[in-house]
């Protein structure tokens, strides 16, 4: 069973165009395409309001179960509002997830200082069966803000995780609110919660290992990290320091598609994880068969609480599997 644990569906008026200017900048200083083609014919490629483009490349990929995250950036400074408001993507995305029931799950994302961000959460997961909190503090928000705490205290409540961006990200967004290390108050004060550091802090994931160390309630996911694994010494060599540390029911393979799968596509970044005990031992670093199921869907089923059964289909009503403080 492979899980991508963190997948976004896009389409036109969904982010503020600024912050689509930001990552066309980034990508044509990496790839040397102009910019200007990058917003207007790259990433409309992306678009895909209704999931279509998402359940096939699934299909196409090996991708048993995706978890489609929401984004707000619309309080974030120096942007604008989308043309598409936070609710109505929301909504939409929840149901994708419902049409696509049992392949595709879906999270609640909201801006902690919007006035309906707890009533959004609980609509969310009451209402529409979403299976997680989204946050994204490089709107302008730190995480450890206790402006954010009563959106952690309806998660806890509603027994759902957080999952939170964490490492650098393009402006216009800030990355000074997304260090690994506000994370660590969220853990103490909210023990009961799981939650999850999104992209492991990309190059501060020394930090995030750290704090996931620390704490049992604290997971990782390796979104955006396919451009490190076209170099496998140091790819294998990072991710045997990660289970070490923290082991393997802590740590889940993701995406951040469909974005990042430009750089190395889906079906190859899950082989890059599937290979690891035969590449990995040719550079001295040694992976089980059990981290690597783990890895590629069942630290994913524990953390987002999936009610599947071995073969990876949903559970009867009335049957549990609780992911909490799996250690």
């Amino acid at each position: 069973m492979i899980i991508d644990s963190h997948v976004h569906i896009l389409e036109e008026g969904w982010r503020p165009e600024e912050f689509l200017q930001g990552v066309a900048r980034i990508g044509a200083d990496i790839s040397g395409i102009d910019k200007d083609v990058i917003r207007n014919s790259i990433f409309v490629t992306f678009w895909d309001g209704e999931g279509k483009k998402r359940i096939a490349a699934m299909e196409r990929d090996g991708i048993d179960i995706c978890i489609i995250h929401p984004i707000d950036f619309g309080l974030a400074d120096r942007c604008s509002e989308p043309v598409v408001p936070y609710q109505l993507q929301n909504e939409t995305m929840w149901n994708i997830a419902r049409k696509y029931k049992g392949r595709m799950y879906c999270s609640v994302s909201v801006d902690p200082r919007r006035k309906d961000a707890v009533a959004l959460l609980e609509r969310g997961v009451s209402g529409f069966g979403a299976v997680a909190l989204k946050l994204h503090p490089g709107s302008g928000f730190y995480p450890n803000d206790k402006i954010c705490y009563p959106l952690y205290e309806k998660a806890a409540e509603l027994n759902v995780p957080v999952v939170l961006h964490t490492g650098p990200i393009a402006t216009p967004l800030k990355s000074k609110f997304c260090l690994p290390m506000f994370v660590d108050e969220l853990a103490a004060d909210f023990p009961q919660t799981n939650f999850c550091m999104a992209h492991m802090g990309f190059r501060l994931w020394p930090e995030a290992i750290g704090i996931a160390e620390v704490n049992t309630n604290v997971f990782l996911d390796i979104s955006g990290w396919q451009g490190e694994s076209k170099h496998p010494r140091r790819f294998y060599g990072i991710l045997r320091t990660v289970l070490d540390t923290i082991s393997s029911e802590k740590v889940m393979w993701a995406t951040d598609g469909p974005m990042y799968s430009q750089i190395v596509p889906d079906r190859e970044f899950a082989q890059v994880i599937k290979d690891a005990g035969k590449n990995g031992a040719a550079f001295g670093y040694a992976f089980s068969e059990i981290e690597i199921n783990n890895l590629l869907g069942g630290s994913a089923a524990r953390f987002f609480n999936l009610k599947l059964t071995p073969s990876g289909t949903e559970t009867a009503p009335g049957q549990t599997q609780d992911s909490r403080n799996p250690r």
